[in-house]
Parts: structure tokens; C-alpha cells; sequence
């Protein structure tokens, strides 16, 4: 529970020191903090996902199959159990070179830097070059969305776990910010089977962490809420970076409050 105690905390921090951002790109106007880190305990077998309301693995971890498969159409993003781009998408379904396909083919030169993390690490598990990036100037103008986690450095700690350090140049701390937890944990738990490694902790820095105005009322709400323990998570070892499937994750005993309809701002 202590995962979300520090959420909830980060969104008390921002609901009483934020400031108005009424110009930024949505046109739904924010409150907003600069430099805010939430660090996030994984090695205990549980999943930090939030329990305070209702929230919907499927589409987590098919975004992370999407991703790590360097997929670029919406097709192959609702194939893989996730439906929330489709508002980003063309009309022929296509994303551009977002996220997956920077990790996977970055620049369009072949560079597979997902693998190639995992191969250093394998040999030389005290780099300090064990980074991944999303962000990519040359390639921006062509992405249907920009990256809000532009890219993750792992570590290996000094009992051999498998930490990572998420770099986020904007959060959506409502709506986008649990699913962002959960998607790097699952994330760390593929790497980590490459590396047969055990997991460490999850520290998500953020530039800009934000609550979107038509989010302020749930968010106020929160401290209200009942949080429960967080849930079991399970993973097969042989999930990979090249070809997981929803069936080998499995979430056991996962209780939550209810649904909240929130909107997102495109």
C-alpha cells in the first residue's frame, strides 16, 4: 500500500502547490509542478497498480507488447489488447514512429536499442550506458504524440536487482500517471526474465506533473477513498521483449473501488 500512499501524496503535493497552466496544448488547462519523483517499490511480487479506483490491465500490458514489438498502427495495437490510441491515429491507422518503434529501430537505422541494452547488461551490468531513448528531433514531426517518457535507464543494484529509472518530460498524474507505474513494472519484469535478474524499485522522474482541470474534483476525492493491498502479479519467465502474449501475466486477488469516468485530453 505504501506505492499508492506516495501517489496520493504527489497528488496532495500538486493540488496545494501547483500552478495554473491555462496555455497548454489541450486547451484544458492544468495545475502543475516542476521536478517531482515518485519512487516505487516492485521486488515483492505485487503489482502497483492503484486499488483506490478501478483500473484495466488488458490494456497496459498490450501497450507494452505494442511497444516493445515496435508496433506503428493502431491495428496492431488493438490486436495486442490496447484500444487508447485510436485517438491518435490516421485514418489508415497509422502512429508514426512513436515510442516501441524508437526503441526498436531507432531513426529508421536499424538500431534496436531495447536488445541492445539487454546484451550489455548481460556482459557489463555496471554501465552507466544502460538507456533507452524514445525521443528522436529528427523523426518528431512525424509522430502521431509526441513521447512523455522519452526513455528509462536501467541498474543493477548490489544484490543483482534489476532497478530503472523512467524519465517523464510531461505526466498526466490522474488519468496517465498509474498506468505509467504498471506499464514500467511490466516492462522491468521482461527485461529482468532476459537477464534472470530479480526486481528493485521504479523511480519515475517528472518535469512537468500536471492535473488537468476537468480532473481537479476526482482528485480531491482521492483522500477519501479506501486503498487496499496491493495484488499479486505473476509473469512467465518466458515472456520476452520479442513475442509476450496477455496470457502469461496473470493479476491475483487485485480489490478496488469503483470505475472512474475520467476524461482524457487529446
Amino acid at each position: 500500500m505504501i506505492n499508492e500512499q506516495r501517489y496520493v501524496a504527489l497528488v496532495n503535493d500538486i493540488l496545494n502547490n501547483g500552478i495554473a497552466r491555462d496555455n497548454e496544448r489541450t486547451g484544458t488547462g492544468t495545475i502543475s509542478c516542476f521536478a517531482k519523483t515518485i519512487e516505487i517499490d516492485v521486488s515483492n511480487g505485487t503489482l502497483p497498480i492503484m486499488t483506490h479506483r478501478k483500473m484495466f490491465l488488458k490494456g497496459i500490458i498490450g501497450e507494452v507488447i505494442a511497444f516493445t514489438q515496435g508496433y506503428t498502427n493502431v491495428a496492431d495495437f488493438q490486436e495486442a489488447g490496447c484500444n487508447y490510441w485510436n485517438a491518435w491515429a490516421k485514418d489508415d491507422g497509422d502512429l508514426g514512429p512513436i515510442y516501441g518503434y524508437q526503441w526498436r529501430n531507432f531513426n529508421s537505422k536499424g538500431i534496436d536499442q531495447l536488445q541492445n541494452v539487454i546484451e550489455e547488461a548481460k556482459v557489463n551490468p555496471q554501465s552507466r550506458r544502460l538507456y533507452v531513448t524514445a525521443w528522436n528531433p529528427e523523426q518528431e514531426d512525424d509522430m502521431s504524440l509526441l513521447p512523455c517518457f522519452h526513455g528509462f535507464q536501467i541498474y543493477i543494484g548490489e544484490k543483482g536487482e534489476l532497478n530503472m529509472l523512467c524519465n517523464m518530460r510531461s505526466s498526466d498524474v490522474i488519468i496517465g500517471l498509474p498506468s505509467d507505474i504498471v506499464f514500467h513494472t511490466v516492462l522491468m519484469h521482461l527485461i529482468a526474465n532476459a537477464l534472470d535478474r530479480p526486481l528493485g524499485k521504479l523511480v519515475m522522474s517528472l518535469a512537468d506533473a500536471h492535473i488537468y482541470n476537468n480532473h481537479l474534483d476526482f482528485a480531491k476525492s482521492i483522500f477519501g477513498l479506501h486503498l487496499y493491498d496491493e495484488p499479486q502479479f505473476l509473469v512467465n519467465q518466458y515472456a520476452t521483449i520479442d513475442d509476450a502474449t496477455q496470457d502469461q501475466f496473470l493479476l491475483l486477488g487485485y480489490e478496488h473501488g469503483p470505475k472512474a469516468n475520467l476524461e482524457v485530453s487529446v
